[in-house]
């Protein structure tokens, strides 16, 4: 499934399961027979209260390069379209 020289990239969101899955990456990593590279990386949706330190600290740990990718999606939502309810449209 992994082939040698392959790049694989986690999407760390910060939650259990995301975090599990590098843990578990980083391991088979050390023994399994084809090299491959890992990184992790999380869209930052630019709502304020989304706090990156654990994250970094965690791959930091693993020796995992770390990317944050800012996006402005709630200046997009509430700012340029002025949605005052986005889950509504999302729904349509």
């Amino acid at each position: 499934m992994i082939e040698s020289g392959d790049k694989i990239a986690v999407g760390l969101s910060g939650g259990k399961d995301s975090l599990a899955l590098l843990y578990a990456l980083k391991h088979i990593q050390k023994f399994y027979p084809k090299s491959f590279d890992l990184c992790a990386i999380t869209v930052d949706l630019g709502f304020g209260n989304f706090n990156l330190e654990a994250a970094q600290e965690f791959c930091s740990s693993l020796c995992v390069p770390y990317t944050i990718v800012p996006i402005e999606i709630s200046q997009v939502v509430f700012e340029t379209r002025k949605e005052s309810n986005p889950v509504r449209s999302v729904r349509k």
